[in-house]
C-alpha cells in the first residue's frame, strides 16, 4: 500500500484491486494527498463514485490539512468542464463515443494538462471511460472491485479495465493487489462474501485461506439477524442498538435501505423513537443530491449511496424483496431477471461491508429466503427472534 501511495512508477497506469474493505479508496486518497503535498505539487484530479463519498473524502483531506478543489464526482467534473452529461453505467445509451469524449475534454485541459487522474470505484464506469480518460493525464490510477458494481452495464469485471488499459491506452500497468481485509473482521467478512458467491474478487483464494484460520464460533464479530412480526419489537430493538452505538459525536451509525422510498420511512421510524425526552435526530441522503455540511450521528441512505463509505455500526432494516433476489439465478445468464438478481445481491454485499464493528439485519415474518442455510450456514451469524422471551442466564456459582 505504501509503495503505491508514495512512488512514481515508470508505468503510465496504476490498477488497485481488492475485496470490499481491503483499502482501495484509502490508497487512492493518500496517493492524492502525497502528490499535492510534495515540494513540487502535481496537477491531479481525484474522481469518486458518489457525492456522499466525495464529501467524506474532502472532509478527511481537510483533517489532513489539505483543502483542495480537485476532488469531484466523475459526473459533475465532466459536466462542469463540457456542459454535457456523463452517464454512469445504468444510463449510458446516450454516452458519446470514446473519441467524442476526448474531443470535448482535450481542448479544455490542453492549457493546463493533468499530471495524474485518479478514479475510485472504477467498476461502475462504462468501458468508454477507460478508452478515453487515461489519455487526458500523464498518469492514470484506478481502483476497482468486480464484487461491487451497482450498475449492471458498467465494466463489471476488473479484467475489462485491465484489457482496455493494455489495448487502448498502453504505457504499461503497475498492479496493486490488496489481499487483506482491514475494515471488518474475517469472521464478519465470511458472512458478507456469501452474497456474491460467483464473484472471484469477493472470494479470492488468498482471502479464503485467511478465513479458514478463524474460528466461526467467535460470536462477538458475527452479524446479528433479527426476525420479528410485531413492529413494536422492531422499533424497540432499533432504539436499543442506537443507544448502544452512539457513545460520542464521532460514532456514526448508518441505516441502509434498498430504495429511496425506504429512506423516508426509516427516517420517520427513527424520529418517532424518543431519546432524552425528544425525537431522535438523523440525517437522510438521496443519491445525486448534495450532502449536507453537517451530518447527524445517524445517517439514513440507500445501499448505492453508501458505496465507498464506512461506519462503526450498520443497520439494515430490510433486505430487497426475495422475488428480486432469486438464488440461483433463473433463466439465461444475461436475462433481465438474472441481471437484477445479481445486481441486488451485490448491493447487499456493498451494504453489509460498510460496517466496521457491528452489522444488524432485520427480517420481517421470518428469515429472508436469501439467508437460507445452503447459502448462509447458521454458524456465520447470530440470530434472534424478537418475539421470543430473553434468554435466562444461570447465576455464576461463586
Amino acid at each position: 500500500m505504501l509503495e503505491t501511495i508514495e512512488n512514481d512508477f515508470p508505468e503510465k497506469n496504476i490498477l488497485i484491486t481488492g475485496c470490499p474493505g481491503s483499502g482501495k479508496t484509502t490508497v487512492s486518497i493518500h496517493r492524492f494527498i502525497h502528490q499535492v503535498l510534495r515540494p513540487n505539487p502535481r496537477r491531479i484530479q481525484l474522481l469518486t463514485f458518489g457525492r456522499l463519498l466525495n464529501e467524506a473524502i474532502a472532509d478527511t483531506l481537510r483533517h489532513e490539512g489539505v483543502d483542495h478543489p480537485s476532488i469531484n464526482t466523475l459526473c459533475r467534473w465532466y459536466s462542469r468542464l463540457t456542459g454535457g452529461e456523463w452517464f454512469y453505467a445504468d444510463g449510458n445509451t446516450n454516452l458519446p463515443t470514446a473519441a467524442a469524449i476526448l474531443a470535448r475534454l482535450q481542448p479544455i485541459l490542453a492549457a493546463s494538462p493533468l499530471d495524474e487522474l485518479i478514479i475510485d470505484e472504477g467498476q461502475d464506469v462504462h468501458i468508454k471511460g477507460f478508452q478515453s480518460l487515461p489519455h487526458l493525464a500523464t498518469k492514470f490510477t484506478v481502483g476497482g472491485d468486480g464484487a461491487q458494481p451497482v450498475y449492471d452495464r458498467g465494466v463489471q469485471d476488473v479484467d475489462q479495465i485491465e484489457r482496455s488499459l493494455i489495448n487502448d491506452i498502453g504505457g504499461g500497468i503497475r498492479y496493486c493487489p490488496l489481499e487483506y481485509i482491514y475494515r471488518t473482521s474475517c469472521v464478519a467478512y465470511d458472512f458478507h462474501r456469501r452474497f456474491a458467491p460467483d464473484v472471484p474478487s469477493a472470494n479470492e483464494p488468498a482471502i479464503l485461506d485467511i478465513l479458514r484460520g478463524f474460528n466461526p464460533g467467535e460470536e462477538d464479530d458475527k452479524p446479528r439477524i433479527y426476525t420479528y412480526n410485531d413492529d413494536a419489537h422492531f422499533r424497540q430493538r432499533v432504539a436499543q442498538i442506537l443507544d448502544q452505538a452512539i457513545l460520542g459525536e464521532d460514532s456514526l451509525v448508518a441505516i441502509l435501505v434498498p430504495n429511496k422510498a425506504d429512506v423516508d420511512h426509516m427516517a420517520g421510524v427513527v424520529r418517532s423513537i424518543q431519546h432524552n425526552g425528544a425525537p431522535r435526530r438523523c440525517s437522510i441522503y438521496y443519491y445525486g443530491e448534495t450532502p449536507r455540511a453537517q451530518v447527524e450521528n445517524i445517517l439514513i441512505t440507500t445501499f448505492k449511496s453508501a458505496k465507498g463509505m464506512e461506519f462503526e455500526t450498520v443497520i439494515i432494516p430490510k433486505l430487497p424483496d426475495h422475488t428480486e433476489m432469486n438464488w440461483p439465478d433463473v433463466g439465461p445468464q444475461n436475462s433481465a431477471q438474472a441481471r437484477q438478481s445479481k445486481n441486488w445481491r451485490r448491493q447487499c454485499l456493498v451494504a453489509c461491508t460498510r460496517a466496521r464493528s457491528r452489522l444488524h439485519i432485520f427480517c420481517h415474518g421470518g428469515l429472508h429466503p436469501i439467508l437460507r442455510p445452503e447459502n448462509f450456514p447458521a454458524n456465520k451469524y447470530v440470530m434472534r427472534d424478537l418475539a421470543a422471551p430473553p434468554q435466562q442466564h444461570n447465576p455464576l456459582p461463586f
